[in-house]
């Protein structure tokens, strides 16, 4: 799942069934390559808070004891100076499951409409 639940705020949801944490990257429209936003999160869910509007996208990596698996499908937020904004049922099926020692990693459905 990858909302902007409220202007500035980005929330993802993702799950990998072998994770012990995730890494996550992240790059605003105007920028020219993705760069790590967080790293060792343990949640199964994140936030970004303090964004400027504009379109921001995410990839997220499993990580476990073999290391860092490969990189989610990617995630485009819109986010807004003024309104909340959702994505509109985008994510209604799990995103380009990666792999990570046979555990899929995937963002959560998205059930907004």
């Amino acid at each position: 799942m990858a909302t902007s639940p409220a202007a500035g705020l980005v929330h993802l949801g993702f799950y990998a069934r072998y994770a012990t944490s995730f890494a996550i990257q992240s790059l605003l429209e105007s920028d020219v390559e993705f760069v790590t936003a967080a790293e060792d999160v343990t949640d199964e869910s994140w936030d970004a808070v303090g964004l400027t509007a504009g379109k921001y996208q995410y990839l997220v990596f499993g990580v476990n004891s073999r290391g860092q698996g490969p990189e989610s499908g990617v995630a485009t937020v819109p986010v807004l100076a003024r309104a909340a904004a959702k994505l509109s049922g985008l994510f209604s099926r799990p995103l380009h499951p990666v792999f990570l020692g046979g555990a899929g990693v995937r963002f959560s459905g998205w059930k907004g409409g």
